[in-house]
C-alpha cells in the first residue's frame, strides 16, 4: 500500500495511561468525531400490540442510517421520511414506524443507530401493558399548559402510562378519578429506563391531604411507587418531582397509574441462567404470596440480572442470575459447598442463619453475601466467619478486621459484604452466619450466599458502553478493576479477537508498596487498532483480565455498563444498565483524515531512577485539506509517570518528550497513547496513536546473603554483600542492617556511581545475646533529583551468629 505524503498538522495532544483517563482528570475537551450520537427519543415507550411514530434526534444520524433493535423479535421498524427545511435530508433526526408485537413482553429494550461512520449510544425503549398518554407541558406545542398546580392538573383516564419530563426544579401534577374502595397504584419509571432524575411520587386527595408518598421503593431501586385504597369517591392528584429538585439533561419519566396488583420482592432473589425455578412473589399490595415459574432461558448469556414479570400484573421485579449451580436454603440443609449459591431468607426478627463449611488448614476461601443492595431485599446483611467460639471475620458490621488470616474484607452494606480468608492452622470446619444488622426479618429479607475455594480476587467493569474504531487508527478501552485482596499485576485482553484487530496494552501494574497503602480501584486500558485495510463492520468484543502474579489462575470477564447517563449533583453516580448483559459493541469505521504516530521504538524499557527516555511523534495527512484545531500540549504527569517537553519542541509539526519514573511509579508495563484533534471534510475527529509500551523495571536490588555474620560478644566484625544495578542506574544507594538485637550496632554504607559491594562494620556489647539471630539488610535510594522520599528495594534476609 502506497503511503500518503506527510504534512505537518498542529493538534491538541493528550497522553493516555493504562491507569488513568487523563482527559477527564485534566479537564480537557474531548473532540467530537464522525460517529452518530443519539440525544433524545420520542416516545420513550409504547403499549404491546400497538404502533408508534418513533422520532430519534441527535447528531450525524445519516445518511443511510439503520435502527438496531437488538435481539427483540417483537419489534419491527419501517423508516419514515424526515425532511429538514429546504427539502434536504435531516441528519439530526430520524423517524420510524415502530410496530410492537402483541406478544411483546413488558420490559426495557436498547435501541441504537448505525451508520457508515459508526454506532451510536443506546437509548432504552419501554414496552408496557397500558395505553399511552403524553404530558402536554413537555410537548413543544404544549407551552402554556402547565400542570404545576392542582387547579391546572392534567386529567388522566385510567389505566394509563403517561410520558413526561421535569423541566428543571418543577413538579408535574395529574388528576385522576377514583371511586370509594378503588385501589390506586402509581409507579414512576426513571432510573431503570435511562433517566437521570430521582423521582418522588405523591398522592393527594381533593382536600389537599397527602395519602401516599414514595421516593425509593423496594424492588424498584431509586424509582418510586405508591399504593392507596380510596377512602371516598372523588378526584385525586398525583405529583411527580425530582427528589432533589435538580435539573438534569436526561429528565424524562414514565408514570403508570391503574388498579393492579404488584409484588416488591421475590424469593429466591436469583437463579442460574438458562434454567427455570419456581419463585415466590410477595409484598406490595398482594394479599398473599404468588408462586410461579421464572424462566431464564431468553436473557443475555452474560447478564447478571433480569426484570421478570409479576404474574397477572404489568409490574416486574429484578432477578439476579449466575452461571453456576444454586440451591435453596432448605436444600443446603445448613451446609455450604464450593461455588454453590445458597438462596436464603431471614424469616423472623432476630433470626440467625448458620452454615457449616468443611475446609483444610491453609486453604484460601472467598465468601460473598448479596442482600440489601439488591432491589428486592430489605436485609442489611452481616456476614460472620467463625470456628467454634472464635470469630475469624465479620463483614457488614464494621469497616475492617484485624485478624491476620483475613486477606480482605468489607463491611459496607452500601455495596455488599465479602471476606477473603486463609484458613488458620488446625481448623477443619468453619461456621458461616448471616443476620440482619438491625435484627429484623420477614418475607422481604432474602439473601444470596456463596463460598468459593479461591484466594484473593478482583472484578472488572468496562467504563465505556461502546466504541467506534477507525481503520488504520486506534481507540482506547478503559477497564475499572476492583481489587479484592489481589494486588498483583493484571493483564487485560480481548477474547478471540478478529484477525484484522490489533490489541495492545491492558497492563495493570501491581499495587505500589510505598507507604504500605493500596488502591482498591484502579483503571487499565487496552488500545484497539484495526489494520488500515480493515473493512467497516460491527463486532461484539468480550474483554477479560487475567492475574499474572505468582500462584494464581484468576481470569475474569469485564461487565459492560450498557449505557452511561451522567447525573448532575455532588456524589452522584451515572445511570447504567448492567442488567442488559452487554459486552463491548464495536464498529470498525472508515479511515480518518490524519494519522498520529510515534517515530521512535514502540516498546521501550524504563529503569526506575535510571534517567529519562525520549519519544518522538508526528502527524501525517491522509485526506487533503485537514485543518489544524489545537496545538500540541503535554501534561506534566501521565498516571504514575512524568512527562517533559524536550528541546526543539514544535507544537505545529511534531515533537519529542521525555519520560521518567519516580518513587511512586509502579513496576510493570504502561501504555502511552497520543490523542490529537483535527478537522477534515467539515467534521472534527479525534485521532489516537498506537501506544508506546513502556516497561518499568527496578534499577537495583540486594543480592542474597548466604553466609551468616559471625561476631563475638564485645568484638567487631564486617558484614559483606553486594547489590545489583541496572547499567543505567547510578544513583546513591544506602545499605543498612535492621532488626538487630539492642546490643549490636552496624554502620550504614553508601554506594555511589557504579559501586555494588558494601561493607557494614558492626560491633557487639560484652553482654550481647549468644546464639543465631535473624536480621534484614535494607537498601534504599532517592530515585530523582526532585525526590525526597527514599525508595526501598526488597530487603534481604541475613543471619547473625553471636558467640562468647
Amino acid at each position: 500500500m502506497r503511503r500518503p505524503a506527510t504534512a505537518a498538522i498542529a493538534v491538541k495532544l493528550q497522553v493516555h495511561n493504562c491507569s488513568l483517563v487523563l482527559a477527564a482528570v485534566l479537564g480537557l475537551d474531548v473532540l467530537a468525531s464522525a460517529q452518530p450520537i443519539l440525544s433524545s427519543m420520542e416516545p420513550r415507550g409504547g403499549q404491546a400490540g400497538s404502533a408508534v411514530r418513533l422520532v430519534l434526534k441527535g447528531e450525524r444520524l445519516g445518511p443511510r442510517a439503520t435502527l438496531d433493535l437488538g435481539a427483540s423479535p417483537s419489534l419491527a421498524a419501517t423508516p419514515l421520511a424526515a425532511q429538514a427545511a429546504g427539502g434536504q435530508l435531516d441528519t439530526g433526526q430520524l423517524a420510524y414506524l415502530l410496530e410492537i408485537g402483541a406478544d411483546a413482553a413488558n420490559g426495557v429494550y436498547p435501541l441504537r443507530v448505525e451508520t457508515e461512520e459508526g454506532i451510536s449510544n443506546a437509548l432504552l425503549f419501554s414496552i408496557g401493558a397500558y395505553p399511552s398518554a403524553v404530558e402536554a407541558e413537555s410537548q413543544p406545542e404544549g407551552e402554556g399548559t402547565a400542570n404545576d398546580f392542582r387547579p391546572v392538573a392534567q386529567p388522566l383516564e385510567l389505566p394509563v402510562t403517561v410520558e413526561g419530563r421535569l423541566q428543571g426544579p418543577e413538579r408535574d401534577i395529574f388528576r385522576i378519578r377514583a371511586e370509594k374502595g378503588q385501589s390506586i397504584v402509581g409507579e414512576v419509571a426513571a432510573r431503570r429506563i435511562g433517566s437521570a432524575i430521582d423521582p418522588n411520587l405523591e398522592l393527594m386527595d381533593a382536600k389537599g391531604l397527602v395519602r401516599a408518598r414514595s421516593a425509593d421503593s423496594l424492588g424498584l431501586g431509586l424509582d418510586a411507587r405508591i399504593s392507596y385504597v380510596a377512602a371516598e369517591s372523588g378526584d385525586y392528584y398525583l405529583t411527580v418531582r425530582d427528589e432533589r429538585y435538580s435539573e438534569q439533561s436526561e429528565n424524562f419519566y414514565r408514570l403508570t397509574v391503574g388498579e393492579y396488583r404488584y409484588a416488591d420482592t421475590v424469593y429466591p432473589l436469583g437463579w442460574t441462567r438458562n434454567s427455570q425455578v419456581e419463585a415466590e412473589f410477595s409484598g406490595g399490595n398482594l394479599d398473599e404470596p404468588i408462586k410461579a415459574p421464572v424462566d431464564l432461558a431468553a436473557i443475555a448469556p452474560n447478564a447478571t440480572s433480569a426484570w421478570v414479570p409479576v404474574p397477572g400484573s404489568p409490574s416486574s421485579v429484578s432477578f439476579e442470575t449466575s452461571s453456576g449451580p444454586e440451591q435453596m436454603e432448605t436444600e443446603a440443609a445448613g451446609v455450604l459447598s464450593d461455588g454453590v449459591v445458597v438462596n436464603g431468607r431471614i424469616g423472623a426478627d432476630g433470626e440467625l442463619d448458620s452454615y457449616r463449611l468443611k475446609v483444610d488448614d491453609g486453604e484460601e476461601w472467598a465468601f460473598e453475601l448479596r442482600s440489601g443492595e439488591l432491589q428486592g431485599s430489605e436485609l442489611y446483611g452481616v456476614l460472620t466467619i467463625s470456628h467454634k467460639s472464635d470469630t475469624l471475620a465479620v463483614a457488614g458490621r464494621h469497616a475492617g478486621d484485624p485478624n491476620p488470616y483475613v486477606i480482605s474484607t468489607t463491611g459496607q452494606t452500601a455495596s455488599y459484604p465479602f471476606v477473603n480468608l486463609a484458613v488458620p492452622p488446625g481448623v477443619d470446619e468453619l461456621r458461616v452466619s448471616v443476620e440482619d444488622l438491625l435484627g429484623r426479618g420477614g418475607p422481604g429479607f432474602a439473601y444470596r450466599l456463596v463460598a468459593r475455594r479461591q484466594g484473593p480476587d478482583f472484578l472488572l467493569t468496562l467504563v465505556e458502553p461502546f466504541r467506534n474504531i477507525p481503520a488504520g487508527g486506534s481507540a482506547v478501552v478503559t477497564v475499572r478493576a476492583e481489587r479484592r485482596g489481589y494486588f498483583g499485576p493484571i493483564q487485560l485482553y480481548v477474547e478471540d479477537p478478529p484477525p484484522e484487530l490489533n490489541v495492545s496494552g491492558g497492563h495493570i501494574p501491581p499495587a505500589s508498596r510505598l507507604n504500605n497503602t493500596f488502591d482498591r480501584f484502579v483503571n487499565g486500558q487496552l488500545t484497539l487498532s484495526p489494520d488500515p485495510d480493515a473493512k467497516p463492520r460491527r463486532l461484539n468484543l468480550v474483554i477479560r483480565g487475567r492475574a499474572t502474579g505468582e500462584n494464581t489462575d484468576l481470569d475474569r470477564r469485564a461487565a459492560g455498563p450498557g449505557i452511561v447517563v451522567p447525573v448532575r449533583g455532588p456524589d452522584q453516580s451515572p445511570v447504567t444498565a448492567a442488567w442488559l448483559g452487554a459486552d463491548l459493541p464495536v464498529r470498525i469505521t472508515p479511515q480518518q483524515a490524519a494519522r498520529l504516530e510515534f517515530l521512535s521504538e514502540r516498546r521501550v524499557r524504563l529503569v526506575k531512577g535510571g534517567g529519562t527516555l525520549s519519544a518522538r511523534w508526528a502527524i501525517s495527512e491522509l485526506r487533503p485539506g485537514a485543518r489544524i484545531t489545537r496545538e500540541v500540549d503535554i501534561p506534566r504527569n501521565a498516571g504514575s509517570l512524568r512527562l517533559r517537553k524536550m528541546d526543539g519542541w514544535d507544537g505545529a509539526k511534531g515533537g519529542e518528550f521525555g519520560i521518567f519514573a519516580h518513587e511512586r511509579t509502579s513496576l510493570g508495563t504502561v501504555n502511552l497513547s497520543l490523542r490529537a484533534g483535527v478537522e477534515g471534510a467539515g467534521r472534527k475527529e479525534e485521532i489516537i496513536s498506537r501506544p508506546l509500551v513502556v516497561e518499568i523495571v527496578e534499577g537495583y536490588g540486594i543480592s542474597p546473603l548466604e553466609a551468616p555474620l559471625k561476631i563475638s560478644a564485645g568484638g567487631e566484625a564486617t558484614l559483606e554483600g553486594t547489590i545489583w544495578r541496572d547499567d543505567r542506574f547510578r544513583r546513591t544507594v544506602s545499605v543498612s542492617a535492621v532488626g538487630l538485637p539492642p546490643e549490636i550496632r552496624c554502620e550504614a554504607s553508601d554506594l555511589v556511581n557504579d559501586q555494588v559491594g558494601f561493607e557494614l562494620h558492626c560491633s557487639a556489647d560484652p553482654d550481647a545475646p549468644v546464639g543465631m539471630h535473624e536480621i534484614e539488610v535494607k537498601a534504599e535510594s532517592v530515585l530523582s533529583d526532585e525526590g525526597t522520599t527514599p525508595y526501598p528495594a526488597e530487603p534481604a534476609k541475613a543471619r547473625l551468629a553471636i558467640s562468647l
